[in-house]
């Protein structure tokens, strides 16, 4: 940080008070451009007014210790005496270090835009000489009743009792049904429909991976003849495109969830009538694409059972077939206590693992 400050310094850019660091903003005549405000609205914001700077609109780069920082002990040696560096270029300094400059996307919430972001980007164009980000995404923020989260409403929302409730991925999807530019109301009856919505696309997901485990178990399993070129490879393709259309359109997460739903219902309308291949093709896009939000990323493949599970299962349905539902629930639980949850389709005796990770 230092470093940084002296080589702004050397450039011109920044210039020396009674151990403060200013850097004078009008030296870069670009600045204003992030935010998009006036010369006049980018003075009437100004938060830190004092009499040595040489432009009212000049931000500090580094501080020179006051008595609360000394007690603190939160001060630094440097060359213009002690002190500690702004907020500014700390986050300048330490991006650029880990990303390089310039590097692909910096993001925050909408009031950060100005003037954190606005000094930020200044400052790091005039340390390296480049656009230093390539795309900026600034965020609205999420409301209770039409109102920003504030403790001084008390009516602050923790995420660790959100996630206990209903997972982190339940969370997740919440936070992508709006467009990250766009406000989102927090309440029980949207993480309610959120919550279905989810597992709407795990059900799918298991139903599709229950089936390739059935096949795969012995194909006797099946109840249904397989249809010949359902053409699911083209199917997915264009799924894949539509989902890609929707990210690629400044991120929008709604639309993309949307896609998810329909390839959804699709998966369910298919699953009794595709081939072994098809079925994994299914999968396997399925999954990637729902991966790309965070959506099953601790997922677990539904086993292959061998030929003492097949007998049991045949065992429990002609036990159902014969009304002994004592029989038939006996041999549930067996497979219960090793983790499995049989379930019962048109298609046939179908498994899963009974806790999936979501």
């Amino acid at each position: 940080i230092i470093n940084a400050v002296k080589k702004l310094i050397d450039k011109g850019y920044a210039y020396v008070v009674d151990g403060d660091v200013y850097f004078h903003v009008p030296a870069f005549n670009d600045y204003g451009k992030l935010s998009g405000f006036s010369l006049e609205e980018l003075n009437r914001h100004r938060i830190e007014p004092d009499p040595r700077k040489r432009d009212v609109k000049d931000f500090t780069l580094w501080k020179a210790a006051k008595d609360d920082d000394i007690k603190a002990k939160a001060t630094f040696n440097s060359p213009w005496g002690e002190g500690r560096p702004g907020w500014h270029i700390e986050c300048s300094v330490l991006a650029t270090k880990y990303l390089g400059a310039p590097f692909d996307i910096h993001g925050g919430g909408k009031d950060l835009i100005f003037p954190h972001h606005e000094n930020e980007r200044a400052q790091s164009y005039a340390l390296f000489d480049v656009e230093p980000v390539r795309y900026w995404i600034h965020n609205d923020f999420v409301t209770i009743n039409k109102k920003k989260m504030s403790k001084s409403l008390g009516n602050i929302i923790r995420i660790r009792d959100v996630v206990e409730k209903y997972g982190g991925e339940v969370l997740r999807y919440f936070l992508l049904t709006a467009h990250y530019r766009s406000s989102l109301d927090f309440n029980e009856d949207a993480l309610e429909k959120a919550n279905r919505s989810y597992n709407a696309l795990k059900n799918s997901l298991e139903v599709l991976d229950m089936e390739i485990a059935a096949i795969k178990t012995g194909m006797e399993m099946r109840k249904v003849e397989v249809k010949e070129n359902t053409g699911i490879e083209v199917d997915c393709e264009k799924f894949i495109k539509r989902f890609e259309d929707a990210m690629d359109d400044d991120f929008n997460t709604p639309k993309a969830l949307a896609v998810l739903h329909e390839f959804s219902n699709f998966v369910n309308k298919m699953v009794g009538n595709a081939k072994l291949d098809e079925l994994e093709k299914l999968f396997n896009t399925y999954k990637k694409l729902c991966s790309v939000l965070g959506f099953f990323e601790k997922y677990e493949r539904i086993p292959i059972l061998d030929a003492k599970s097949v007998e049991l299962i045949k065992e429990r349905e002609k036990a159902r077939k014969a009304k002994d539902f004592e029989k038939a629930d006996k041999i549930r639980d067996r497979f219960k206590e090793r983790g499995i949850q049989l379930v019962d389709t048109p298609r046939g005796t179908r498994w899963k693992l009974d806790r999936l990770a979501t």
